[in-house]
C-alpha cells in the first residue's frame, strides 16, 4: 500500500512538472511579445542614431540557451544594399526554462546586430575592388543562434566574412604593394568610431610555395597599429613582417 502510494505521489509530481514545463514555455510572448518590426528599427536608430529598414522577420526553432528567438533581416535606411541581420532572443531562466533558478525572477531579452561587421565587410570589399585585388569570400562562422542540424538557415544567417587574397606564388613586391594600400583601408576603417571601437577583421593571404599551400594575415585592427590621437602608424614595412610571423597558419582557421 506504501508502495503504491509512493508511486502515485512521483506519478503526480512528473506530471505537475511537465505541465508547468509546458505552461512556461507556452507564455514567453505573455512576459514580454517578440519585438515587431517596428520596434527593431527604434532600437536600432537609438543605439546608431540613423534611420532602419527591416524588410523580413523569422520566429526561429529555441536552442539550449533560448527558449524564443526571432532572425530580422535589416538595412539602414540610405543605403538598402547593406543587409545585415539582427537576432532577438527570449531565456526564461528557471526548473522549467533553460538555465535552472526560478522563472519569475531571472527573463533574459536581447537584440543583437551585425551592423557593424557589415560595415566592415563593405568597406573592405569595396577597397578589394578599387584595387583590382584578386580575393574570394570565405564564411568560417555560423550563428549561434542557429540550431546545429538547421542547414538552410545555418547558410543564410552566417555571422561573419573574411576575405581570402590570392597571390601568384610569395610573390614579395606584390606583397610590399598591398600592404601600402592597406594603410589606406586602415585609415577609412580608424575615421568611422563606430567601426574602431568594435571592428574585429584580418586579411588572410594565400599563395603556393613549393606545391603547398601557405597562408599569412594582417590584423586590420591591432590596436598597436593606430594613435588614438592621430592617424594610424604601422608603415607598410611593419604590415608586411607582422604577415612573416603569421606565415604557415592553418587556412581551416578561418
Amino acid at each position: 500500500m506504501k508502495k503504491s502510494k509512493c508511486l502515485l505521489i512521483i506519478l503526480l509530481l512528473v506530471s505537475v512538472m511537465l505541465v508547468l514545463n509546458g505552461c512556461v514555455f507556452g507564455i514567453e510572448d505573455s512576459f514580454k511579445p517578440p519585438s515587431t518590426k517596428r520596434e527593431v528599427e527604434r532600437e536600432l536608430e537609438k543605439r546608431y542614431d540613423e534611420e532602419f529598414v527591416v524588410t523580413e522577420k523569422e520566429r526561429l526553432p529555441p536552442n539550449d540557451d533560448c527558449s524564443r528567438i526571432s532572425a530580422f533581416t535589416v538595412h539602414p535606411k540610405a543605403n538598402p544594399e547593406l543587409e545585415f541581420f539582427a537576432f532577438e532572443s527570449f531565456s526564461i531562466w528557471g526548473p522549467f526554462g533553460t538555465g535552472g533558478g526560478v522563472p519569475t525572477i531571472d527573463i533574459d531579452m536581447l537584440i543583437e546586430d551585425q551592423y557593424i561587421e557589415s560595415l566592415i565587410v563593405n568597406t573592405v570589399h569595396d577597397w578589394l575592388e578599387e584595387n583590382e585585388i584578386k580575393y574570394e569570400k570565405n564564411y568560417p562562422y555560423e550563428s549561434w543562434y542557429i540550431n546545429v542540424n538547421d542547414e538552410k538557415r545555418k547558410e543564410k544567417y552566417l555571422t561573419h566574412e573574411s576575405f581570402i587574397i590570392f597571390l601568384e606564388g610569395n610573390d614579395e613586391d606584390e606583397k610590399m604593394r598591398i600592404c601600402e594600400q592597406v594603410i589606406t583601408l586602415m585609415t577609412t576603417l580608424r575615421d568611422n568610431e563606430q567601426i574602431y571601437e568594435n571592428g574585429d577583421h584580418h586579411l588572410i593571404f594565400m599563395y603556393e610555395k613549393k606545391n603547398e599551400s601557405h597562408t599569412e594575415s594582417i590584423d586590420l585592427f591591432e590596436r598597436s597599429y593606430y594613435d588614438d590621437y592621430h592617424d594610424v602608424k604601422v608603415t607598410p614595412e611593419e604590415l608586411f613582417e607582422d604577415m612573416e610571423t603569421s606565415k604557415d597558419e592553418c587556412v581551416e582557421e578561418w
